[in-house]
């Protein structure tokens, strides 16, 4: 398990298949909570203005800690993942992911 705390300047961060190159999909914070694609969820959470953001990853079954908002697939490749801002200029964790 990893747990970090960021600001997100932009109010949405992404978890995104590393290196996939993949357009993000659009998120809108008054209507729709979260987007997703294939491979990449994007979430609207604390816009860095207002508060910092607690980020645990956490891979395989764990504890239910939260309020699901997304049940899906990721598709990922032998890269991993990464969780980040909208733009990832800001904050980038990479993971590896060990296949089956």
């Amino acid at each position: 398990m990893d747990r970090f705390t960021v600001e997100v300047p932009w109010g949405i961060s992404r978890i995104e298949s590393s290196g996939s190159g993949v357009d993000i999909p659009e998120v809108d914070p008054v209507e729709a909570l979260v987007g997703a694609n294939e491979q990449c969820v994007v979430m609207s959470v604390i816009h860095g203005d207002v508060g910092l953001v607690a980020v645990d990853v956490e891979f395989g079954v764990g504890d239910d800690r939260g309020i699901l908002v997304y049940e899906g697939t990721l598709q990922v490749g032998d890269s991993g993942v990464e969780i980040a801002d909208v733009v990832g200029d800001d904050f980038c964790r990479k993971y590896p992911i060990e296949g089956e």
